[in-house]
């Protein structure tokens, strides 16, 4: 598929071309919403989100010295954040050993999309699930959904460099007892910045030959699963969808009791945010080991609650 099409294509229309791959079917997760999954011949999942952080599609995109971008006046952004993710997995597609396609849906509404609650479902036959969406090339992001066989796997047999990662999809699905998960780095620039955002040409490339190197070198990869986690060391995160949507506002920890896995424990809001965005996002922590943590809604203005995986 060509890269310049996919980008002003909207979510619906990814998502129906990906049930056009043969042997996609669609996956449902907790919130209702569904996945479409194309079974592959190799064991790992390679995974992207079909919508971006715009509420729209960029009607005109500008290649220039390998740079894929939009007008400067444009509302929406190039949507590399994760148009390059879905573009990956449809050159994947077409190659004579691919790896289990899944291309989940509204990422960027906090784990109200379509990946929550796969988790739940048997992924045994899997070795790892990588997930193409992080800024840059030649990079994974690695956090508590993988461990150091898959990280040390990426570095030693891909030749990538290690970079600490933040929510996607794989923290949905790569909770203890499931396989690890890392998100590769997709080629884009600057997401959720319109003006900014930028695509590499180049980047598309290299992670496209990152991923046909893994085919060929999984066998080396020893099977492994995500660790169970401490209950005693837990941190608060900024808010996610501060983070992620330039809302202004970080979340702190209220002093008190550690929570246990699993209870609940409320933060303040640092800086109020500067304006309200149209979609109603969830928070998220994150403790130092547990591999997701989950954010309820926006309570009053005192704040958010946050979980402990």
């Amino acid at each position: 598929m060509d890269i310049k099409a996919l980008l002003k294509m909207s979510q619906q229309e990814i998502k129906d071309a990906a049930l056009g791959l043969n042997g996609a079917r669609e996956i449902v997760g907790s919130t209702g919403k569904s996945s479409v999954i194309v079974q592959g011949t190799v064991p790992f999942v390679l995974m992207a989100h079909m919508d971006t952080y715009y509420c729209d599609e960029p009607k005109t995109i500008i290649y220039e010295r390998g740079r894929l971008s939009v007008p400067k006046n444009s509302v929406a952004g190039v949507g590399g954040d994760d148009r390059c993710g879905c573009w990956t997995l449809f050159k994947a597609a077409d190659w004579e050993r691919s790896p289990t396609l899944l291309f989940c849906e509204d990422e960027e509404l906090c784990g109200t999309g379509s990946s929550p609650g796969l988790h739940l479902h048997d992924w045994s036959e899997y070795k790892c699930f990588v997930e193409v969406d992080g800024p840059g090339y030649g990079v994974f992001y690695s956090g508590s959904t993988s461990n150091s066989t898959l990280d040390s796997f990426m570095e030693n047999e891909l030749g990538l460099t290690k970079q600490l990662t933040s929510y996607n999809d794989i923290a949905e699905i790569c909770r203890p007892g499931n396989p690890p998960g890392i998100t590769l780095g997709a080629a884009y620039y600057n997401q959720h910045d319109a003006s900014r955002e930028w695509i590499s040409e180049f980047g598309l490339v290299v992670q496209l030959e990152v991923l046909k190197q893994m085919v060929r070198v999984i066998g080396r990869l020893d099977w492994s699963v995500v660790p169970q986690v401490a209950k005693s060391r837990w941190r608060t995160g900024s808010c996610y969808s501060a983070y992620s949507h330039g809302l202004g506002h970080e979340g702190e920890r209220v002093k008190g009791k550690k929570p246990e896995l699993g209870e609940q424990a409320t933060v303040k809001i640092i800086n109020e945010p500067t304006e309200k965005h149209s979609y109603d996002y969830g928070a998220m922590g994150e403790c130092e080991l547990a591999p997701s943590c989950s954010g309820c809604k926006w309570e009053e203005a005192c704040g958010y609650d946050i979980y402990a995986a």
